[in-house]
């Protein structure tokens, strides 16, 4: 996730009074009596008067249906656009002023106006909130840069600024690029028999396009997702969540961090996105990043992360204090295995082959599998594919190979069994995370 970004910048009266335009809600006369204020000299106003910059949003430019665009060229003013929060929760927490200048800054980011001042008094507490809200919410304005500028005077904003990536510079080219991206993956979720069976279509799609790549241009957003096939945890997140809008499926953006072991088993606390979805009234944690294991090499979809509640996405998830307002994530009626009749680390077992006789849950269970397999497949290659439940099973397997353990555990018997009085045993292990702690064991065994 992208960090924030602030930077201060000193601005001169004069200039101040000539940039800052008197129009809208902040009349003349108002600002004339804020500046008669200032008594303490041009030292205090300069500290005063700073350009504050902050992270800044991709914004939707939905206006009220969830995924419906504003119009370019007919666009109504934003007093007469609505934002449902069941939708739009972020918009939800904002007090009535704060919302109405966040439908103007959805209006202004889809017509591309970079500058323009606040139509109610904002603080700037208020501003961050509202750009965070906007950012949040819309994962559609996709040509709108992560930081964005506000001007304040005495407290109060005077002037936002949006900034915009090289993508609005051909937006009409790259909005029908983007929606063509997008087109073939909701017109098969459209066909699905209802919204759970939507949204694994989208979750499934969505993956088979897309890889990690820190390196991917605008990898923050759901462009870089959808035609880029490229995206770090924002894009993906962004890009899952405007699918799920365009079907009329809440949908949330939900920022925090997660416990990374890429780097060691001791793991690391990482920045991460993923999101929160609402199927009949009930809300759930899915993470399509963190579904999107090594398995992808073989065109596998992982679903560990898939529907889950809070009980168990939260030992490994944290949301940040701005996403804590989000609905808690409680709901049983459309878990993975609710839905499809297995826990949700296990719903790639069809696709490999494997029942949940296949799943291993210790290591005398292991030593058992293996010993059926030599004794079945005699002197020779045999392989062995499984799942290991629980990372501490598969530390106990690959110590037992390194100790060679395995010898009582299972070779010696089944060599026994066998009538095999002197041979030559070598093997091979290696693992593939699925998701929620659960292991792709594919074991070579050669007996001669």
């Amino acid at each position: 996730m992208k960090r924030q970004r602030k930077h201060n910048i000193l601005v001169f009266l004069l200039v101040l009074c000539l940039a800052v335009p008197l129009s809208g809600c902040r009349a003349a006369r108002q600002l004339q009596d804020e500046l008669s204020q200032v008594s303490d000299g041009i030292e205090a106003l300069l500290s005063e008067n700073r350009t504050n910059v902050s992270r800044s949003t991709e914004k939707s430019d939905t206006p009220d249906a969830p995924g419906q665009s504003l119009p370019e060229s007919t666009a109504d003013t934003w007093d007469s656009v609505t934002y449902d929060p069941l939708f739009y929760p972020y918009y939800g927490q904002l007090s009535e002023n704060a919302q109405v200048v966040y439908r103007q800054v959805c209006y202004y980011a889809a017509a591309q106006t970079a500058s323009f001042e606040p139509c109610r008094p904002l603080s700037e507490e208020e501003a961050e909130a509202i750009m965070t809200a906007v950012y949040y919410d819309q994962p559609g304005l996709f040509w709108l840069d992560g930081d964005y500028e506000y001007r304040h005077l005495n407290g109060q904003v005077v002037e936002l600024i949006l900034h915009f990536n090289d993508l609005a510079q051909e937006l009409a080219a790259n909005r029908r690029e983007f929606e063509r991206a997008a087109s073939s993956i909701l017109a098969e979720a459209r066909q699905a028999s209802d919204p759970a069976a939507s949204e694994r279509i989208v979750h499934d799609r969505l993956l088979e396009r897309v890889v990690y790549d820190e390196n991917a241009p605008y990898n923050q957003n759901a462009y870089s997702a959808l035609v880029g096939g490229s995206a770090v945890c924002a894009g993906y997140a962004r890009a899952f969540q405007y699918l799920m809008l365009e079907l009329q499926i809440p949908c949330y953006y939900c920022v925090g961090t997660a416990v990374s072991y890429q780097d060691g088993p001791q793991g690391s606390v990482e920045d991460h996105a993923w999101n929160i979805v609402c199927l009949e009234g009930e809300y759930y944690n899915i993470d399509p990043t963190w579904n999107d294991t090594l398995l992808a090499e073989w065109g596998l979809v992982s679903y560990g992360y898939y529907n889950q509640a809070d009980e168990f996405f939260l030992t490994d998830h944290t949301r940040d204090i701005k996403s804590a307002g989000l609905p808690a994530c409680t709901g049983t009626r459309s878990t993975y295995e609710a839905l499809y009749g297995h826990p949700a680390e296990l719903g790639i077992l069809p696709a490999l082959g494997l029942s949940e006789e296949d799943v291993i849950y210790d290591l005398a269970s292991y030593y058992e599998h293996c010993h059926t397999a030599l004794v079945e497949s005699g002197p020779g290659e045999s392989t062995v594919t499984a799942v290991l439940w629980g990372e501490e099973l598969c530390t106990a397997v690959q110590d037992s190979i390194n100790s060679g353990d395995y010898e009582e555990g299972f070779l010696s018997a089944a060599a026994k069994e066998l009538s095999l009085n002197g041979f030559h045993f070598s093997v091979h292990i290696a693992f593939q995370a699925m998701g929620g702690g659960c292991y792709l064991l594919e074991q070579t065994m050669t007996l001669e």
